[in-house]
């Protein structure tokens, strides 16, 4: 399991996950690409839709701030000039915000007009909080489960340094009953 670990880090790019994408797939502040200046990740109009998104240098305190963001394929400039896939094009002020994570605007409670009702149903919602909860709540037993599956691994090893011939034949019939068990279960 370390080795996987280690192999994983070795090879993986953390990045993809530890830096937010805005809705071109542009990755907000990662050094070395367009946007590293744009380290913070702005909801164009978060009361109606979540899919049109920004990098921007700074999230703005107020709708009178300017703000210096990174155009792309839908967010068009940074006056927050919205074009849709069906051709139709919004323009947006910008809202009073807050940094969150130093990653991502999250608008103020009386950010637009006080409407961030749709806004803070998505940020409450399954869809987004599923897996932070789920890992909050279950912790626990995730590490559990991690000791657990290191002390059977030990054993197994012990008992297959001590009893060979045993282990082997108990593999092979645990493989066979685990192909016949999921054979049942498919049909």
């Amino acid at each position: 399991m370390i080795v996987v670990g280690i192999f994983g880090f070795k090879n993986g790019n953390p990045d993809m996950v530890l830096y937010p994408y805005d809705s071109s797939g542009n990755q907000c502040g990662l050094s070395d690409t367009v946007t590293a200046d744009y380290p913070y990740l702005y909801y164009v109009n978060p009361d109606e839709s979540t899919k049109y998104t920004t990098c921007v240098k700074s999230c703005p305190k107020n709708y009178t701030d300017v703000v210096e963001c990174y155009p792309n394929t839908w967010v068009t400039s940074c006056a927050f000039t919205v074009t849709t896939k069906d051709g139709s094009i919004y323009d947006y002020e910008p809202y009073g915000s807050s940094s969150v994570l130093g990653k991502a605007c999250l608008p103020n409670p009386d950010a637009i007009g006080g409407k961030t009702e749709k806004f803070m149903d998505y940020i409450q919602s399954d869809q987004f909080t599923q897996y932070i909860t789920d890992i909050a709540v279950c912790w626990t037993m995730v590490l559990g489960l991690l000791g657990m599956a290191i002390v059977i691994s030990i054993i197994y090893m012990i008992f297959v340094r001590y009893f060979v011939r045993c282990a082997l034949w108990l593999s092979f019939a645990a493989i066979i009953g685990l192909f016949v068990l999921f054979g049942l279960f498919l049909d």
